[in-house]
């Protein structure tokens, strides 16, 4: 099921990069699709930790 399963992901990721490579406004707007797929993950992370951090100091062990 691992193989078939990575295929899967494989021939997916492969045909959606090429139909949206494709698409016009995909290619006019790279750089802010890449910023934006930098800049969201890594501020959902630094609020994570931050929400973390202020538990941590509110309820010590």
């Amino acid at each position: 099921y691992n193989v078939i399963g990575a295929l899967i992901w494989v021939v997916g990721l492969t045909t959606a990069g090429y139909v949206f490579g494709n698409l016009p406004w995909v290619q006019e707007n790279l750089s802010v699709i890449i910023w934006a797929l930098i800049l969201v993950p890594g501020l959902i992370a630094l609020y994570g930790g931050w929400k973390a951090s202020r538990e941590a100091k509110r309820n010590p062990v």
